[in-house]
């Protein structure tokens, strides 16, 4: 992806700093002073919303396939490790913020939440995976080794197919098993060290159509109907400071981010006033 200039950061920024003040919060620039390292413990709070204009989008190069997050080490906020606990509610103190954001009708709140954990350092810090917004059909599955990744067609078991359909030997014990596909997917991850860190590396996946954008090598996968599934990621590190609001930007996904210390050494794991299996998706 080219680079977002100074220019469009600054229009970002400019767009969502009214609805920020509007809500009596305080906004911080990317500048962080030396966290303090005596509180070990830390609660994050985190909205994360899509801008629904593809404007500065449109002007870049996209690659069809950004890869994907590595999940090799991550912890589910659905199963948080032990210590740490996990809320999701309107009630938390970003709610007026993600209210905000969804009647201002540029921009779409995905998920709302917060977690407690202890400050770790980059070593054994924990990224923590999310999982949220809409659920997209499993996308078609290329069967043969010339079917082309990028635009995969739907393969057909011999004997089950309909008059007309082209016919792919799969065999019955290997099923096509599809695939969640979650609107907003990747990992956060809060490192502790001279200053507060967090880095993100999410997917973002938006239904449009095949040339809605410029892609650098080929084009998205794409449904039967013609419909690409296109997949933004989003890796970005922050240095933060606590108890000061953080936005983290990118063309096509805002973040808003507070961390705030708790003043114990180790906090008891509190009962999630909503439990993230029945926490809403947006």
């Amino acid at each position: 992806m080219i680079p977002m200039t100074d220019l469009k950061l600054q229009r970002l920024i400019r767009s969502i700093s009214p609805l920020i003040a509007a809500c009596g919060l305080f906004f911080s620039g990317t500048n962080a002073n030396a966290e303090d390292t005596e509180a070990r413990w830390y609660r994050v709070e985190i909205v994360i919303f899509e801008n629904r204009d593809l404007s500065d989008a449109r002007a870049e190069l996209w690659p069809a396939d950004p890869g994907q997050p590595d999940m090799a080490l991550v912890q589910s906020l659905n199963n948080p490790p032990a210590g740490m606990s996990v809320t999701y509610t309107n009630r938390l103190e970003l709610g007026g913020a993600k209210q905000q954001l969804a009647r201002s009708g540029r921009y779409d709140p995905i998920m709302h939440f917060a977690w407690t954990q202890q400050g770790l350092d980059q070593r054994h810090s924990i990224p923590l995976r999310i999982q949220g917004g809409v659920v997209y059909p499993a996308l078609p599955k290329p069967s043969l080794p010339e079917a082309s990744p990028m635009r995969p067609q739907t393969p057909v078991v011999v004997g089950t197919n309909p008059v007309g359909a082209t016919s792919f030997a799969i065999p019955p014990s290997e099923p096509v098993i599809p695939k969640v596909l979650h609107q907003l997917d990747g990992t956060l991850t809060l490192v502790l060290g001279r200053y507060l860190h967090l880095y993100t590396d999410l997917i973002d996946r938006r239904l449009l159509s095949a040339n809605a954008l410029t892609f650098s090598d080929g084009v998205p996968p794409t449904y039967d109907n013609g419909q690409a599934l296109v997949s933004f990621r989003v890796r970005q590190h922050r240095k933060m400071r606590s108890k000061e609001l953080h936005y983290i930007d990118h063309p096509v996904l805002g973040i808003l981010v507070k961390v705030l210390p708790i003043e114990t050494d180790a906090p008891a794991s509190p009962t999630p006033e909503v439990t993230p299996e029945a926490a809403p998706a947006t």
